[in-house]
């Protein structure tokens, strides 16, 4: 399986310790580079003068990273940070088309009345990803995370044929269980029936 390269997308908020422990993770069994995406959301192009503020805010992302950067190195792990000015969404799909990612690991946080921002990146990218929800750690612990079962939910059109084949590749490289899912809809069940019924 050839994931040469993974993006993270990255915000430095509670989730951060998550994403890059599982990114960590990935990274040692698959060889990957792993590539930082960090996305200052303005929905339009940010005015002169709030370049300054702008710049002092990359700096303290930087800053932020060197955490990060340092216990990975330890895993000789080869990562890069970028940070994009810019609106979310395009940022994330501008990267994806330009840099060719195998893979995208992102958390997720719901909201009560709208939409989180990671939903939509996941909704409109298409690219394999991992999406890192439902775990806590304190800190970064790459030797901590196990993965022992992989859900391949599956509906038999084009998409979902390349998640099969991706996971079980990926359940290979892991050493993990693969469970492939398929449901039928009760509405299908009742059609089926319904016009059985009728021939008969």
């Amino acid at each position: 399986m050839l994931i040469d390269k993974i993006l993270v997308a990255i915000d430095f908020e509670k989730e951060t310790n998550n994403i890059v422990s599982y990114a960590g993770y990935f990274s040692l069994k698959t060889g990957s580079s792993l590539e930082f995406l960090n996305v200052i959301d303005y929905i339009t192009t940010p005015p002169s003068y709030l370049l300054k503020y702008i710049e002092e805010e990359k700096k303290a992302i930087e800053k932020r990273f060197i955490d990060i950067k340092n216990i990975l190195e330890k895993y000789n792990i080869n990562l890069r940070l970028e940070i994009v000015v810019g609106r979310l969404q395009e940022s994330f799909q501008r990267y994806v088309d330009e840099k060719a990612p195998k893979m995208l690991i992102i958390g997720f946080s719901s909201h009560q009345f709208r939409r989180s921002s990671s939903e939509k990146i996941i909704k409109s990218l298409k690219v394999p990803m991992l999406v890192v929800r439902g775990v806590s750690f304190k800190e970064i612990d790459v030797e901590s995370v196990l993965i022992k079962k992989i859900l391949c939910p599956v509906d038999l059109s084009e998409p979902s044929k390349k998640a099969l084949s991706f996971s079980i590749q990926l359940s290979q490289l892991l050493s993990a269980e693969l469970l492939i899912l398929h449901v039928i809809s009760d509405k299908f069940i009742k059609d089926k029936v319904f016009k059985e019924g009728e021939l008969r």
